[in-house]
């Protein structure tokens, strides 16, 4: 079910960016060794 574009709410950081991709790691290393990453 989606939410109406009235209802979702944006994340904004403290430069008033707005926030469209948020990467969440669970470990303190990650195991895939990308350019990312490294």
């Amino acid at each position: 079910m989606k939410a109406s574009s009235t209802m979702q709410q944006t994340m904004i950081d403290r430069f008033g960016r707005h926030i469209t991709y948020l990467r969440v790691s669970v470990t303190d290393r990650c195991d895939f060794r990308c350019v990312y990453c490294m």
